[in-house]
């Protein structure tokens, strides 16, 4: 692991701010890597090898999205999208708008009533438990956290759809284990709205812009969730997912991922600009 330190406050500097960077190893790839870096109500993302890419024999390969760096700036109210190969760039809205009631029902994204919906039902049981351990990582306090999230089927099972939550507990419960120490990092900037945590909702596939319900999700907590940034651990087991080409070629992706770099301190206000050079494109998609 790589640490660097800087001995600045944000009191002190209106230009101090954190900068992240993190990798992810997959089946078959050597996988990607996100760096951020955050100061006040500005960040910036970059992505490298994180999206798949269908090769012409119908295999996937990794390589960068089309926005492989993304500038979301709150003081201006505009996310703005750059291809560092075509020096294009894209802009939207930020943080974007909320949809109406009547687009919500459109997409299938509205709020369906839980209790009757006729899809089958997943209870989640995470439990969050706080060992008391505590150490310095990447110059930071750190604690020890081991949270176990079991997922149960509940009810009938063969209106199951594949592939979601509910397919894996087909057979019995699924428990996932994430044993982890943890230092307290904002993801956020000062506009984004706190995501909530919702104790009754929908799992679902999406497709062409319009979500599909899948099952019915149940989350119960047992103590206070952790929500901070995970910076050495362990998941028991992996997750994987599996991306099949034309060809009959698998592409195994796990969540394995681990924090490489974490610096606190001065950055250069120029990371949440638009570079000179670029110009503003039609076609870029964002991340």
């Amino acid at each position: 692991m790589l640490a660097l330190t800087a001995g600045h406050t944000q009191e002190s500097n209106p230009d101090v701010g954190t900068k992240l960077v993190w990798r992810y190893t997959s089946g078959s790839f050597a996988g990607g890597e996100v760096t951020t870096y955050i100061m006040g109500d500005r960040r910036r993302t970059e992505f490298h090898n994180t999206s798949m890419k269908r090769q012409s024999d119908g295999s996937f390969s990794l390589s960068d999205p089309p926005a492989n760096v993304v500038i979301d700036r709150c003081d201006l109210g505009l996310s703005f999208g750059l291809n560092t190969d075509s020096h294009e760039y894209s802009q939207h809205r930020f943080p974007p708008k909320p949809l109406t009631p009547e687009e919500m029902k459109a997409s299938g994204w509205d709020d369906s009533d839980w209790d009757t919906a006729k899809l089958p039902a997943v209870r989640v049981e995470v439990t969050t438990v706080d060992t008391g351990e505590r150490e310095i990582i990447f110059d930071q306090p750190a604690r020890h956290v081991i949270t176990t999230i079991k997922t149960t089927l509940v009810g009938n099972a063969k209106d199951i759809p594949s592939p979601p939550a509910a397919h894996l507990v087909s057979h019995g419960p699924w428990v996932r284990v994430k044993d982890g120490w943890y230092i307290d990092y904002e993801r956020r900037v000062s506009c984004e709205p706190v995501p909530e945590t919702k104790v009754h909702s929908f799992g679902g596939l999406v497709e062409a812009n319009h979500l599909f319900r899948t099952e019915k999700t149940e989350t119960i907590l047992i103590g206070p969730l952790e929500n901070g940034l995970l910076v050495r651990g362990e998941v028991n087991p992996i997750t994987t997912s599996t991306i099949s080409g034309s060809n009959g070629v698998n592409v195994r992706v796990s969540d394995d991922n681990s924090v490489t770099q974490f610096y606190r301190g001065p950055l250069d206000p120029a990371l949440f600009a638009i570079p000179t050079g670029f110009v503003l494109g039609n076609n870029i998609l964002f991340q």
